[in-house]
C-alpha cells in the first residue's frame, strides 16, 4: 500500500513538473524601424533625384566652390584612408 502511495506521488509529481514546464521569458521583439516615408526605413539610401534635388537646392552660384572644395577634401581623405589599409 505504501509503494503504491510512492509511485503515485512520484508520478504525480513528475507530471506537475512537466505541465508546468519552463518559465523562461521569450525575449522582446526588436522596435520597429523608424520610418521617414510611408513604407520606407529611415536608413535606405537615397535615389538620384533625391540627391540631385538636395544639391540644387543647397549649392548655389554663391556656396558653388566652398562645396567643390569640401567634396575635394571628402575625397582625398577616401582616397588617403584606403590607401593606408592593407
Amino acid at each position: 500500500m505504501l509503494r503504491k502511495l510512492l509511485v503515485a506521488f512520484i508520478a504525480t509529481a513528475v507530471i506537475a513538473l512537466s505541465v508546468s514546464g519552463c518559465k523562461k521569458k521569450s525575449e522582446p521583439a526588436p522596435p520597429p524601424t523608424p520610418k521617414s516615408k510611408v513604407g520606407v526605413p529611415k536608413d535606405v539610401p537615397k535615389t538620384a533625384e533625391e540627391l540631385k534635388a538636395q544639391a540644387e537646392k543647397e549649392i548655389t552660384k554663391k556656396n558653388m566652390a566652398s562645396e567643390l572644395d569640401k567634396l575635394e577634401k571628402a575625397i582625398d581623405k577616401d582616397v588617403a584612408a584606403e590607401s593606408n589599409q592593407p
